[in-house]
């Protein structure tokens, strides 16, 4: 149940998600409610939200090498990588739901570690454009060594 009539919005799905609904619609076409919702439950209902999270999201995001889960931390994965992936900002507080601009920064994005990596690459691409590139060989239990390419 959303909490204001302002939650209620239409979120927007690319079409690769749209060819995996259409998919699942016709694999579970008997099961689906005149509602029309996407995934009811086994009297072609609505599922109640604990029941969901314990059966679909969290098998699901073990399944993608997640700990625990819940709703509210989802909305933190979607903040973080809108952010992450360059999605303007007004973009990421539409999809989350915020009601300000500020609160999806500010609160829900969290930085991804190889961010930090890539950025700092991206950094020195920047400022040496001509310095050849390196990596570490080794194992890291003994001395990593650098090699110039």
């Amino acid at each position: 149940m959303p909490k204001s009539e302002r939650s209620i919005r239409t979120i927007t799905i690319g079409p690769q998600t749209c060819a995996l609904l259409e998919e699942h619609r016709k694999r579970f076409a008997v099961r689906w409610s005149e509602e029309g919702l996407l995934f009811p439950n086994q009297l072609g209902g609505p599922h109640r939200e604990n029941s969901l999270l314990e059966r679909a999201v969290r098998p699901a995001a073990r399944a993608a090498g997640l700990e625990r889960v819940t709703w509210h931390q989802l909305r933190h994965i979607l903040g973080s990588v809108l952010h992450d992936t360059g999605v303007p900002a007004k973009i990421g507080q539409q999809q989350v739901g915020h009601a300000t601009v500020e609160t999806t920064p500010n609160f829900y994005t969290h930085a991804i570690p190889d961010t930090h990596r890539r950025a700092i690459e991206s950094l020195e691409e920047a400022l040496f454009p001509v310095v050849p590139k390196c990596s570490q060989v080794g194992d890291g239990a003994r001395e990593a060594k650098v090699v110039i390419h």
